[in-house]
């Protein structure tokens, strides 16, 4: 439940390099079925999806490591690290096995 002042919490994945590069960011909005205008005005190349709650799951890791691929280009031969808090929604068995395969070292942070 959110007070009116807030309003609706969407929650936002996105990844920025040390020279502040970033990649377009993955929204994940509060609702069962996504629709186009829910990020109108969003950055270039932004991407959406939806979970009844608007937090991010295991699934929805799974499209935020796609992208990061993707904008990132990372290879084997040309790796990319990627650093990230170990919440429960990144601990996907799935998620790691693409990152590896395409080249992203991942390591991961401990909460506090």
């Amino acid at each position: 439940m959110t007070s009116a002042e807030r309003g609706t919490l969407v929650t936002l994945a996105v990844a920025v390099s040390a020279i502040r590069n970033t990649i377009p960011p993955l929204f994940i909005f509060p609702s069962v079925n996504f629709r186009d205008h829910f990020h109108n005005g969003a950055p270039t190349g932004s991407t959406g999806c939806c979970n009844p709650s608007g937090w991010m799951k295991e699934e929805r890791f799974m499209r935020f490591a796609e992208q990061f691929v993707l904008c990132t280009k990372s290879t084997k031969e040309r790796a990319t690290l990627l650093l990230m808090n170990n919440h429960d929604s990144h601990l996907s068995i799935s998620a790691f096995n693409y990152l590896k395969a395409n080249g992203v070292v991942v390591l991961s942070f401990a909460p506090h």
